[in-house]
This record gives structure tokens, sequence and C-alpha cells, in this order.
């Protein structure tokens, strides 16, 4: 019988806007601890987010949400390219079958 894998932490789960509500809430003066376990946000990865809030890198939504942008391979065009091609080279084999 084969087993099925079971994912034993939530990294990358968190979504975006609550990230931003709770490091707005930190800015407004509620502590880190307080807010991440209101928010059940890991406390460490708030505190990253404030830090990149405070330094100003953090212009828009899409900063807050957790994509791992720093090990992409392609980027978003290429990705969707590549994406458009492998579809057309499927669709190519299932008429020559």
């Amino acid at each position: 019988m084969v087993r099925s894998y079971k994912p034993k932490s939530v990294r990358g789960k968190v979504d975006g806007s609550l990230m931003k509500r709770a490091v707005e809430e930190v800015m407004k003066g509620c502590s880190v601890r307080q807010t991440s376990k209101h928010l059940a946000i890991d406390r460490i990865t708030l505190s990253r987010y404030v830090k990149k809030y405070q330094s100003g890198k953090a212009k828009d939504d899409n900063d807050f949400s957790p994509r791992f942008k720093t090990r992409m391979v392609f980027s978003e065009q290429k990705e969707d390219g590549l994406e458009e091609y492998i579809l057309k080279c499927s669709q190519k084999m299932v008429i020559l079958l």
C-alpha cells in the first residue's frame, strides 16, 4: 500500500493580506509576540516582515506574500512561455498518436 506524504509544517501558507494586516498592527503599537499569537503567524517570520516594511522594501501587497522569488529559476514571463510551449507540444503528440 502506498503511503501519502503528510506535510509537517505550514511553511509558506500565510496569506499576503493577513501578513500585511499583522505588520500594520505591529506598526500601530502592538507587540510582535501578541500579534503573532493572535493571528497564528510565526513570530520570527512576522518580525522579518516588519523589518522589511520599516526599511521601505515592502511597497505593495505582493511583497507580503511568500513566493520565494530568490530561488526562482525562470522569470514569470519565461515560465508562462514555457507552459504554452509544453501544452502545444503535448497537443501535437496527441494528434500524432
